[in-house]
């Protein structure tokens, strides 16, 4: 007679179990039937018009406190003032130089 342990009997698959196998199957869309006809145009795969239109209008303006801490910078200046609040800088390697408030104001 067989040992117990070695016998596998037919049991149903939990559905936690069912989910656990499917998990790892890539999943298709129901548009996109195979991945090898995606060159080929057809009604699904028509441009989006809004996609084209350039939304970006480009970059923010720098606030007043950076156009003064970059002059400094450029002028290798060691201080600026702003709202009257006074920046010391202090060197750095890749920076340049990095502003920070002073502590008497």
């Amino acid at each position: 007679m067989p040992n117990k342990r070695s016998v596998k009997k037919n049991r149903p698959v939990s559905r936690k179990n069912k989910s656990m196998k499917n998990k790892n199957r890539p999943v298709r869309s129901k548009n996109n039937k195979s991945s090898k006809n995606n060159n080929k145009p057809n009604e699904n795969n028509k441009p989006n018009p809004m996609k084209n239109k350039k939304s970006r209008k480009g970059k923010r303006p720098l606030n007043q406190f950076f156009k003064l801490m970059l002059e400094a910078k450029k002028a290798g200046k060691d201080s600026f003032e702003y709202n009257r609040k006074t920046y010391v800088g202090k060197k750095h390697e890749t920076l340049g130089m990095v502003y920070k408030k002073s502590k008497s104001n």
